[in-house]
């Protein structure tokens, strides 16, 4: 359950019971509120770059939220999901997005099920993460922004520690 007033996962509740999920209803007007389904997993974020024919993303997994059911990471760790990074750039190429965003998915790893929870358009909390195995977005976006493309080979770095990041 998400509150329209809240962010960092501010105003974000996990119920686990009918009564508890009642309570949070109560307190709040209905157009305020938005229910979403419960999907047990692991959260995802994919950090894109989109710009005309130009698409770039780095993926990386939580591994400590600031509540038991996900909301805003503190720990991040780099991983491959090409799965879920093509599914991103299908998402931004239907609303033909320019810019950079963050794309969150929730993964449940023991079905290999993957859903789509939102589209953050700006810089991400994680954004240290990804820059930290390569992936300098915000220089990226301002070269895109300024002369129109980026040249620069983009490698992931993985397999090392990197500014207490642990990337795989």
């Amino acid at each position: 359950m998400k509150t329209k007033f809240g962010n960092s996962a501010k105003g974000v509740f996990f119920p686990k019971k009918y009564d508890e999920a009642k309570n949070i209803l109560l307190k709040y007007d209905t157009k305020d509120i938005l229910i979403e389904e419960f999907f047990a997993g692991i959260d995802y974020s994919v950090d894109c770059v989109r710009y005309d024919g130009f698409f770039q993303a780095c993926t990386y997994r939580s591994l400590v939220t600031k509540t038991d059911g996900g909301g805003t990471t503190t720990q991040r760790i780099l991983v491959e999901m090409p799965e879920i990074e093509r599914y991103s750039k299908l998402i931004l190429d239907k609303v033909d997005y320019k810019g950079v965003c963050g794309i969150d998915f929730k993964v449940n790893e023991n079905t290999k099920e993957a859903v789509f929870i939102e589209v953050n358009a700006r810089f991400t909390g994680g954004l240290a993460t990804p820059m930290a195995g390569g992936f300098d977005i915000p220089y990226i976006v301002y070269s895109l922004f300024t002369s129109g493309k980026y040249e620069h080979k983009i490698q992931h770095v993985w397999g090392q520690r990197l500014s207490g990041f642990l990337v795989i």
